[in-house]
């Protein structure tokens, strides 16, 4: 890896470092960095990299030359002692002084930009900091034409009050939740407005390769089988959206389910029946069909899936927030090819080793498959209609499916 830091003197390449960490995430402006340094308070080029308020910008490389990341360095904290200690030096993006700071306080008390573009009102806040604003479609995307992605950050905000306390990422993200975009930023520290449409998988995954540990999480309190959106004071609620992860009772199991337990039929448990609502806020300027939809999108992020690898890189290239890839693996209870979408990865290393984890996410999370009104399909059930996957050939007969017993009805038990 290579670590320069840039002083009012120019760039310094940094040799001597240790427990590198980056943390690149898809949907914010600020992704993080720390490192571990030797301080020299003799060295006077050391002295401009340390000097405390000073900002200074760096740049991460990894090992083949690729460019990782541009941030600011932020917070060194210094020890000394009897023995010598390094000194951390922690920091963020370029973008993350975005969270920092008001909007109003950087536009000298400007509170709205009504019917100005997205992309107008990012490029006038951003460039008061020197820092440019570009568009982009997804990585090695294969649906979105890069005039769709223009229009989307060229569509009019027709409404964007702002109060005097919200930040700059606060406000951008609350006028850019309509318009199915992400706020983010590249490589090379410049604020994006992104787009997440379908695109070519980076790699697959596959049961039994070497080099990665996989975790997968399903969040169940977080699933709710319909969602509702209604307007703040109003009656008026929104088409329901319903989300296919909360799986609706089939009658042959409620039946099998009370038969054991002693429970009347008539009071039969419903497990699939998870109801949700959620208000739209005065400040979006879409439907409440949209905060529905928007909704299920977020609430679809309790799938959840992690690989830890090592190495940067699949394929020769650095793993990167926004690509996509493909995991089949019957210990996950993935019996099928599953297409996940990565959101973030954290970065660590230092001269000897490089590893990374993978953090994903669904793809509905980010697409327009939802707004759409596209078919949602479950990634754990056999063709999307509440069916538990056979595993093909262990089970011809239909029969004998489980060593564990089916438990026989007591009468006399007590609920």
């Amino acid at each position: 890896m290579e670590l320069t830091i840039y002083t009012k003197d120019g760039g310094i390449i940094i040799d001597k470092y240790s427990n590198l960490t980056v943390t690149l995430v898809y949907d914010s402006v600020c992704s993080t960095f720390s490192f571990d340094i030797y301080w020299d308070p003799q060295d006077y080029k050391m002295r401009q990299v340390m000097l405390p308020g000073a900002y200074n910008q760096c740049t991460v490389k990894s090992n083949n030359g690729e460019l990782l990341i541009t941030g600011v360095l932020l917070s060194p904290s210094f020890k000394s002692g009897a023995t010598k200690f390094l000194v951390n030096i922690s920091g963020y993006s370029r973008t993350g002084v975005f969270q920092d700071c008001e909007y109003m306080a950087a536009m000298g008390g400007s509170t709205q930009s009504n019917n100005k573009t997205l992309f107008t009102i990012c490029d006038e806040i951003s460039r008061k900091f020197g820092i440019a604003t570009k568009i982009e479609g997804p990585i090695n995307d294969t649906t979105t034409k890069e005039s769709e992605v223009t229009l989307i950050g060229g569509l009019p905000i027709t409404q964007s009050d702002c109060n005097a306390s919200e930040s700059i990422m606060e406000y951008l993200s609350d006028i850019s939740k309509d318009s199915n975009v992400v706020l983010s930023h590249n490589k090379y520290g410049e604020l994006t407005i992104k787009v997440a449409g379908r695109a070519t998988p980076i790699f697959n995954f596959t049961n039994g390769m070497p080099g990665f540990i996989y975790e997968l999480s399903f969040n169940g309190e977080q699933m709710h089988s319909t969602i509702t959106a209604f307007e703040q004071g109003g009656a008026t609620p929104s088409q329901p959206v319903t989300n296919p992860y909360v799986l609706q009772p089939q009658n042959h199991l409620e039946v099998a389910f009370n038969s054991v337990v002693g429970q009347a039929i008539a009071n039969v448990y419903n497990a699939g029946f998870r109801p949700h609502s959620v208000i739209k806020s005065a400040k979006e300027n879409g439907s409440i069909q949209d905060t529905a939809n928007q909704a299920l999108a977020s609430e679809l992020k309790g799938v959840s899936l992690t690989i830890s690898m090592i190495g940067w890189t699949l394929n020769n290239k650095i793993v990167r927030p926004g690509q996509y890839i493909t995991v089949q693996n019957p210990e996950l209870y993935l019996f099928k090819p599953a297409t996940f979408f990565i959101e973030s990865v954290d970065f660590s290393g230092d001269a000897q080793q490089e590893t990374a984890v993978l953090n994903c996410v669904l793809p509905e999370c980010y697409t327009d498959d939802i707004e759409k009104g596209n078919p949602l399909t479950n990634i754990f059930t056999a063709n999307n209609n509440n069916n538990t996957f056979e595993t093909k050939g262990l089970n011809p007969d239909n029969k004998n499916r489980s060593k564990y017993p089916t438990p026989e009805f007591n009468p006399n038990l007590d609920l």
